[in-house]
């Protein structure tokens, strides 16, 4: 069967990617002018920088450049994670802006936060978070005030937790206490300047140079056509069992044979039935092939149901790959969940389910890095596997071949002439697969837009914590202000621009003065 959409693995790419691509994309900005330099961006192309007066720039061999003021100085971490500060004779520092990638997280950000003195005791001595805020869920975001003792000085400033896909990041900037005022804003500009560049080691990078790209049409029945690679191996086709039974897929391998990826799989059976007492007594049980469709295909898989990620790791990867470690899961709920809604509007009562797994796998070659993607489709007794990709690569080569595989999904295209013989020739099951197919691709597009200005408001949601300010909203005018943060409570005095913060939902009393209260806007 032909994928129900050909957008689903491509979900993963655009929203997970890795955890300092994501940073980079929403910390990089251009700041104020003056003498510029150039260097290379994340996409490989000159990137102009605007250093402030008075400003240099730090930069090392793992890709990490800094922008910071001249005297300043930058010490890079453990584990990509670097500190910016002040330096004094006497007291060592008065000044620190401080950014630790976070690999994985098993708590929420506000946990992560609590035990910053643990995991930093020596850039955050006898640290003490309060006034903690949450101020995102999808990516979960919090924020807090800190304190800490360094030497037995007293510093005082803000630290702030993005979490998402299991990864994250902490950022906190702080300084003496007497300071903080007059430094805040330059250290805000300097984690709202640092990047990563492609020019040294090998740092992140946002966008990967792809080979030169091709079209490959499916040559058995002209069903499909994808993008590959020039110059790569390309085989595959369609494999026609019956009417329906139609499983597909696209095999690709590097000239170097560093890269292996795939589209589809004509190994999946078309089908899957769960273990029951009607296949028990004739004579059927699991590991065996049926076909209670009658069409004799043996098309059909006694297995029992393995819904998205549970097939991988339970049936598909021991069977394919052999020795291998799970790294990292992605489940995609909300598509699922839209999924199944089509399903059922279109008369199907089917349970979508899509998910991703990234692993380590040890072949006869060495080390490879994976990952598969996976769409299951459950009608109980029966099931079936309705959108499958995968590559394996070297270590070295996985952005390479993650950005491959995703261009691969994106622009795979059927052909829609195909699609109507088959409709015509399947009947109201495959009039039903490609209506759910176009809604669902409507859906992904309009997912895609939504996703965008979710990020877009993450990232302003952002830029105003590190700003220390809230957003506020009068619920009788519309108006909308921006105040500093650390109340849970906002009034307006007199109908105009002067705004009282409380932690309590009792007005503040203010004689000769009348209050309303406002609103926090998420």
């Amino acid at each position: 069967m032909l994928p129900a959409t050909t957008l689903f693995p491509a979900i993963r790419f655009r929203l997970v990617g890795r955890l300092l691509l994501l940073l980079t994309a929403l910390l990089l900005v251009v700041v104020t002018p003056s003498p510029s330099l150039n260097a290379a961006s994340t996409a490989g192309a000159p990137m102009r920088i605007e250093l402030p007066r008075g400003w240099t720039v730090y930069r090392d061999q793992s890709g990490l450049v800094v922008l910071h003021p001249r005297g300043w100085q930058v010490r890079p971490l453990n584990a990509g994670s670097f500190f910016v500060f002040c330096p004094d004779k006497v007291r060592g520092a008065t000044a620190i802006a401080y950014v630790m990638p976070l690999g994985s997280i098993q708590s929420s950000p506000a946990d992560v936060l609590q035990r910053l003195g643990r995991k930093a005791p020596d850039v955050f001595p006898h640290a003490r978070i309060f006034g903690m805020r949450n101020v995102s869920r999808d990516p979960a975001v919090a924020i807090a005030n800190l304190h800490f003792s360094p030497n037995g000085l007293p510093f005082v400033g803000s630290v702030l937790c993005y979490a998402q896909a299991g990864r994250g990041v902490v950022y906190a900037i702080a300084a003496e206490r007497g300071r903080w005022s007059r430094d805040r804003s330059t250290l805000r500009r300097i984690l709202t300047s640092f990047f990563y560049s492609t020019t040294g080691g090998k740092p992140p990078s946002t966008r990967i140079a792809l080979p030169r790209m091709v079209t490959w049409r499916e040559p058995v029945e002209n069903a499909f056509s994808v993008p590959v690679p020039e110059k790569w191996h390309v085989q595959g086709g369609i494999r026609r069992l019956g009417a329906t039974a139609v499983p597909y897929e696209v095999v690709v391998l590097s000239p170097e044979r560093r890269i292996q990826m795939r589209v589809g799989d004509v190994s999946i059976p078309v089908s899957f039935a769960a273990p029951n007492q009607l296949l028990a007594q004739m004579g059927l049980s699991e590991g065996q092939w049926c076909s209670p469709d009658g069409q004799g295909t043996g098309s059909t898989y006694i297995l029992r149901y393995l819904p998205g990620a549970q097939f991988l790791v339970n049936w598909y990867l021991p069977r394919t790959v052999g020795q291998f470690r799970i790294t990292r899961q992605d489940s995609f709920r909300w598509l699922s969940e839209q999924a199944t809604r089509i399903m059922a509007q279109a008369g199907v009562a089917a349970q979508m389910l899509f998910e991703g797994v990234n692993f380590d796998a040890q072949t006869a070659q060495g080390l490879r890095k994976g990952y598969a993607f996976v769409g299951t489709m459950g009608m109980l007794p029966n099931w079936g596997v309705v959108q499958f990709g995968m590559y394996l690569s070297l270590p070295e080569t996985e952005a390479l071949a993650e950005a491959v595989l995703q261009r691969m999904l994106v622009d795979f295209r059927s052909n829609p002439q195909w699609i109507n013989a088959n409709v015509r020739t399947a009947g109201r099951l495959a009039q039903i697969q490609s209506d759910t197919n176009r809604e669902i691709n409507d859906m992904m597009a309009e997912g895609y837009r939504r996703r965008s200005a979710i990020q877009d408001r993450t990232q302003e949601k952002w830029s105003r914590a590190m700003r220390g300010e809230t957003l506020i909203g009068d619920p009788n005018t519309g108006q909308h202000f921006e105040v500093p943060s650390g109340h849970d409570y906002y009034w307006r005095v007199n109908g105009g621009e002067q705004f009282v913060g409380t932690d309590q939902p009792a007005p503040p009393n203010l004689p000769n003065h009348w209050v309303e209260q406002m609103e926090v806007v998420n």
